[in-house]
């Protein structure tokens, strides 16, 4: 599974315990908050995502969405994933800051993206049938990969209450 490159605190994490806890916090939630920016400021969307088991990340959004917009000007972005839902409270709190950079994806790069996406969310086909329809260049959608570079985990169930991981991702 090894996708990060170090957790940095606290060094007792393994880098073991700090990817399942990853994975299971991605695999539990469907929707991310995703953060990009342009001259005019910070912009924040929430979308739907996919993963795989490297913590990469996968959205499909319209291209002429501010949010795509400024990942073409600057493809960093920030992103948080948590559940609305949880109980706010000691001991209960769970969630993922990611800081990443994103791409729109085309052609022969958008298998495992697509697949990824379609296997979590399998009514966007009536839309996407296929992966060329999220590619084509006149296309109002398109699927964008998010490599993270750095996570901090929040999930206290597993590490503690105010325990947060921070760790290095090694894509």
């Amino acid at each position: 599974m090894t996708f990060l490159s170090e957790v940095i605190s606290p060094p007792e994490v393994s880098l073991v315990e700090a990817e399942t806890s990853i994975l299971g916090l991605l695999d539990r939630n469907r929707l991310m908050s995703l953060s990009t920016r342009d001259e005019d400021g910070v912009w924040s969307n929430t979308a739907f995502y996919s993963f795989n088991s490297k913590s990469r990340l996968w959205l499909v959004t319209e291209t002429g969405s501010r949010h795509a917009q400024n990942i073409l000007k600057d493809n960093r972005v920030a992103v948080t994933i948590f559940s609305t839902e949880q109980s706010f409270g000691p001991g209960a709190l769970q969630g993922l800051q990611i800081q990443a950079t994103c791409r729109r994806l085309i052609s022969d790069n958008i298998s495992e993206g697509y697949t990824s996406y379609t296997s979590r969310f399998p009514r966007i086909t009536q839309w996407y049938p296929t992966p060329s329809s999220l590619f084509e260049e006149e296309g109002d959608s398109g699927i964008y990969q998010i490599d993270p570079n750095f996570i901090k985990i929040l999930d206290e169930p597993r590490f503690g209450e105010e325990v947060y991981i921070t760790a290095r991702v090694a894509l």
